[in-house]
């Protein structure tokens, strides 16, 4: 059933396409904005809901209901939400169009005949065109060839490169973060509850008003590279910090930092047509999708190389798992549960590689693979420094060559670095 919904995970590139149609170029981007704040806030609030009432009822009644309300939506979409595209755009439809400054040659014969002047004046006004009606063409809804033809545009390339490398390590954070604070860094349940309530209502009004600001004082691109900016720093302090503060810190710093995505989807609609807004959006989404499969794995690899274990065994699920042999920077509450933990609990191995990461891991990187999205977010900054700002200029530079001026600042910024950060990187690629 999960890979199934994949096929029909398009509602929110629709709903994207849509607003860009009812929108005025100066509104869309508090529009885009507000849309993205009410899909934050569902998906804080639902899982939390969810759970309290599973434990009421059941979870039958939480499908149950949710299946509900889904039905609902579809309903309420088919009484009050007005189609946005034009009658002349759709399929199949009729072309109403204005007639031509012509003489009424009925009317020139015999002025005093009102009534045929009216009716004639009607017909040639209101006429329907079957000739220039649009028809249905199997070449206007090939997928393939629509792709093809919006991945030449470089504008589109770039904003689809800097959407890939932000997400990605998104996705792999939204897969593990709150396990990882609870086990890692010996957060309570409460504490987890607090760290997604105040994230997700700082995501809310960053989105809202927060977007709003930065677009008015910075501009649209600015205010991309500056989610992209905070987004970076958030994943830095996830990577090489393990102190509390530092860490509810950088959950404040994450909400306000998730101006990103509805800012690179506005940006996107202002450069495309509007017949090209549903492909537009859902080229973004369908990107964002492709990270939520691949970041989990990419960030599961990472802790499997710094033998870093989140699954938790029935014995001692309400303990924190860490597989050290001396945990340096580890929380008190995590020094404190230690001798309760099992010895086959422990990962070990000889491989002077895992040894030599593992020391990395309990030395200074206690969150291996939020360093690691650190640098791959660092490297979409870089890509969106080549987007022009303004969205309707054409890109001059290639894609190749963002990559290699990307890459390159990116290799020189480590080479400048100590040793062991380099090595880091290079034991990852």
């Amino acid at each position: 059933m999960i890979s199934v919904s994949g096929l029909f995970a398009v509602t929110f590139s629709v709903v994207l396409a849509y607003v860009a149609d009812i929108t005025t170029e100066e509104n869309r981007s508090w529009a885009y904005g507000m849309v993205s704040a009410t899909f934050a806030a569902s998906l804080v609030s639902s899982p939390a809901i969810g759970a309290v009432l599973g434990k009421i009822y059941s979870e039958n009644f939480v499908v149950a209901l949710a299946t509900s309300i889904a039905l609902l939506d579809i309903l309420f979409i088919l009484i009050f939400v007005p189609e946005s595209l034009p009658e002349k755009m759709r399929f199949g439809s009729s072309d109403i169009l204005p007639t031509q400054n012509k003489p009424n040659s009925r009317v020139d014969e015999d002025p005093f005949s009102e009534a045929v002047g009216e009716e004639q004046l009607i017909n040639e006004e209101f006429a329907i065109s079957s000739i220039n009606a649009p028809k249905f063409n199997w070449e206007k809804v090939d997928p393939f060839r629509v792709l093809k033809k919006m991945c030449q545009d470089k504008f589109i390339m770039l904003v689809c490169i800097v959407t890939f490398l932000s997400y990605l390590p998104e996705a792999g954070q939204y897969s593990c973060f709150f396990i990882y604070l609870r086990l890692v860094m010996g957060f309570s349940e409460e504490d987890v509850a607090m760290f997604i309530a105040l994230t997700g209502i700082l995501s809310c009004l960053s989105q809202t008003i927060g977007l709003t600001f930065f677009i008015n004082w910075f501009g649209l691109k600015s205010s991309i590279i500056i989610g992209l900016l905070l987004e970076a720093l958030q994943l830095a302090i996830y990577g090489f910090s393990n102190a509390h503060f530092f860490l509810w810190t950088a959950g404040c710093i994450a909400g306000v930092g998730s101006i990103t995505y509805p800012a690179l989807s506005s940006f996107l609609s202002y450069h495309v047509t509007p017949e090209q807004q549903g492909v537009a959006q859902g080229l973004i989404t369908g990107i964002r999708g492709l990270c939520s499969g691949l970041g989990p794995a990419v960030y599961g690899l990472i802790f499997y190389m710094f033998q870093v274990d989140l699954n938790v065994s029935d014995a001692a699920k309400n303990l924190p798992v860490i597989h050290l042999d001396k945990p340096i920077l580890l929380s008190p509450e995590v020094h404190t549960a230690l001798p309760q933990l099992k010895p086959d609990m422990l990962v070990s191995s000889n491989l002077t590689w895992i040894k030599t990461l593992h020391s990395m891991h309990e030395r200074f990187i206690p969150g291996p693979p939020f360093a690691f999205g650190s640098l791959i977010v660092i490297l979409a900054t870089l890509v969106a420094f080549f987007i022009p700002k303004n969205p309707h200029q054409q890109v001059s530079v290639s894609v190749a060559q963002v990559a290699r001026f990307s890459i390159h600042n990116l290799l020189k910024r480590f080479r400048q670095s100590e040793p062991s950060n380099s090595f880091f990187i290079g034991s990852l690629f």
